[in-house]
């Protein structure tokens, strides 16, 4: 198991509420990355099979922080969109792909601002960009 003292790359989130984040992509061992690095009394981490079920989670909002694979984005333009729009309103969004080319890191970029993650999703960028969404780790 990961932690704070063999790892000290790893972000650490003490005594603030973060809010949720979603992990929409069907490679569970991404799922299970997120839920290593988070805290799981402070990050509600969850997981959305469908582009629907992200949509919905969107809307109850309190969402930080979205990872989807490009493929959920490809099948439901409408999560593409709502997507974008949301991440010029705050949310981060990191796009996963398990086929790396420049048009698929120039469609996730179109999205606004986004982080593209080519899979395997290294645990130091993935480290980076949760301590980039939430702070600076205390």
């Amino acid at each position: 198991m990961l932690s704070h003292t063999n790892r000290p790359w790893l972000p650490r989130f003490v005594g603030r509420d973060v809010g949720r984040l979603v992990v929409a992509d069907g490679d569970e061992t991404l799922f299970a990355m997120v839920r290593q690095l988070t805290a799981p009394d402070l990050w509600q981490v969850e997981h959305a099979e469908t582009a629907e079920d992200l949509r919905r989670m969107l809307r109850m909002g309190g969402v930080r922080l979205a990872v989807v694979n490009l493929v959920m984005l490809e099948e439901c333009p409408e999560l593409a969109d709502d997507l974008s729009a949301r991440s010029r309103r705050g949310l981060s969004v990191v796009v996963t792909t398990d086929h790396h080319s420049e048009s698929n890191e120039r469609r996730s970029r179109m999205m606004g601002p986004a982080f593209y993650a080519p899979k395997p999703v290294s645990i130091v960028l993935l480290s980076a960009v949760l301590e980039g969404v939430l702070g600076a780790p205390v």
